[in-house]
């Protein structure tokens, strides 16, 4: 009853008197509290994020005009190449959970944005 997925740190937790445990014990509706929000479970959240890059070639007017064409553009491009975290949640960028400004700043589990490749060819005739 009130048993949830935790995070793996949890394996750390406070099982008994004697192991130096660095997480509280497990137990939730006690009236000690423990499953509610604490300055134990903060973390630094700071990540450096590449989200937006494109590398493109635009072709010169001599291999343009044999193809009967204006310009010719190829280009790829990436969407969240890659985050630079010690956060151990999944995204460092949290947000909110319902716009509830209780939970503003708590992670609640959210996936991390997707990467995404693309490629393409602008052809202007």
């Amino acid at each position: 009853q009130g048993v949830q997925n935790v995070s793996r740190d949890m394996l750390n937790r406070w099982t008994g008197p004697g192991p130096s445990n660095t997480m509280p014990r497990l137990a939730y509706f006690t009236s000690s509290n423990h499953n509610r929000f604490s300055d134990v479970y903060i973390e630094d959240g700071s990540f450096l994020r590449c989200r937006n890059v494109q590398i493109g070639y635009t072709f010169g007017n001599n291999i343009v005009q044999k193809l009967g064409a204006s310009r010719i553009r190829i280009y790829v491009a990436a969407q969240n190449l890659f985050t630079i975290t010690r956060y151990s949640g999944y995204d460092p960028e949290i947000g909110s959970r319902n716009q509830d400004a209780l939970n503003t700043g708590t992670d609640q589990g959210r996936y991390p944005v997707a990467r995404v490749f693309m490629g393409g060819l602008n052809l202007l005739f």
